[in-house]
């Protein structure tokens, strides 16, 4: 196992070329793991340097490279000799393109054919919205609904924009009914959804008593929690109207 960011031994760009020059009718694959040094993110100090690489498959001292650590399919380098198939199955919604396997057809000398094929059975997916009004939330859950299998789907709306009261208590209420549906429906820290209290949103309620103080009081305060309190009141009295 691989327990820390950095290679414990020679980088396979190394390797390869230390390795002996093919013979007539034989085939070298490399197979490795790491960052690429066109790819690599500054966590890796050692990446493997692509050039070393192309220079060892110009030599025929390999004639492919297979490589695993990035979960997206990936072609590295300008040979097509050198490749990341990505995860089987994606594991993050801001994967670019999981979920393959590369067949590849090598013969001595000739060129390479590298075929992907999906056989990602679920599906990890991330949109931003920006919202403005109720057509803006019938959109969210308009893409929510047009996943084929919910129950394998990780779908994670970036929510930015502004709504009413009503407005947000509707799409919390529609997306509280689907979670159940899907693997998950996770909140996406880069939303930036700004509510706003508008009369409208309390025209149809009839409230008595505490309720009524409890609203005055709520409209007056000028904060998120306010806010929230608002919501939950527009959707109990909903409640209570629909079962009246």
């Amino acid at each position: 196992p691989w327990d820390g960011k950095q290679p414990p031994a020679d980088q396979i760009d190394r390797l390869a070329a230390r390795a002996p020059i093919t013979g007539p009718g034989e085939v070298r694959i490399a197979v490795g793991h790491g960052g690429a040094d066109t790819l690599a993110s500054q966590l890796t100090e050692d990446p493997i340097r692509v050039a070393e690489l192309e220079k060892a498959l110009a030599e025929r001292r390999i004639d492919f490279v297979a490589l695993g650590d990035r979960h997206s399919r990936t072609r590295v380098g300008a040979t097509d000799r050198i490749w990341y198939s990505g995860t089987p199955e994606p594991t993050a919604t801001r994967e670019i393109d999981p979920g393959h396997l590369l067949v590849v057809d090598v013969e001595p000398g000739a060129d390479v054919k590298v075929t992907a094929h999906q056989v990602a059975t679920w599906t990890f997916a991330e949109r931003e919205f920006v919202l403005r009004g109720a057509e803006s939330v019938d959109d969210v859950l308009s893409w929510l609904d047009g996943f084929s299998a919910p129950s394998r789907t990780v779908a994670k709306p970036i929510l930015r924009g502004e709504l009413t009261i009503a407005e947000r208590a509707r799409l919390a209420e529609a997306i509280e009914r689907r979670q159940d549906l899907f693997a998950a429906i996770p909140a996406s820290g880069r939303s930036d959804l700004r509510v706003r209290s508008d009369d409208q949103d309390f025209a149809d309620l009839t409230l008595t008593g505490f309720a009524v103080e409890a609203l005055d009081e709520l409209r007056a305060l000028d904060s998120d929690t306010a806010r929230d309190a608002l919501g939950l009141l527009l959707r109990l009295a909903g409640d209570a109207i629909s079962s009246a």
